[in-house]
């Protein structure tokens, strides 16, 4: 069965968590993170860190290296991710105009 891209947009950012982490890991998308910087980035728990981003991994959003420590970064050759990319700057964008109307 044919998924659609909002199912797969649902099943990714299904959490405030995994949102987070994207954000985080789009802001500088070559570089590859270690779980801690990214727990220390977004303010979440190192187990829930974890764990989202082996949602997000399995969901082919995120590419784990198998380096000690392993590090993810978001991968960039999917049509999804590059397509939150630039929903994410637009919103950072707007927000340095000022409130929304």
């Amino acid at each position: 069965m044919k998924r659609g891209a909002w199912s797969l947009v649902e099943e990714a950012l299904g959490s405030l968590g995994r949102l987070k982490i994207m954000r985080e890991l789009l802001r500088n998308p070559r570089k590859a993170r270690t779980r801690y910087s990214i727990s220390r980035a977004t303010g979440l728990k190192m187990e829930d860190v974890k764990a989202h981003l082996e949602t997000l991994t399995e969901k082919g959003w995120v590419i784990q290296y198998p380096y000690k420590p392993r590090t993810y970064r978001p991968n960039m050759e999917n049509r999804l991710v590059k397509l939150l990319k630039q929903f994410i700057e637009e919103v950072e964008h707007s927000e340095a105009k000022g409130p929304p109307a």
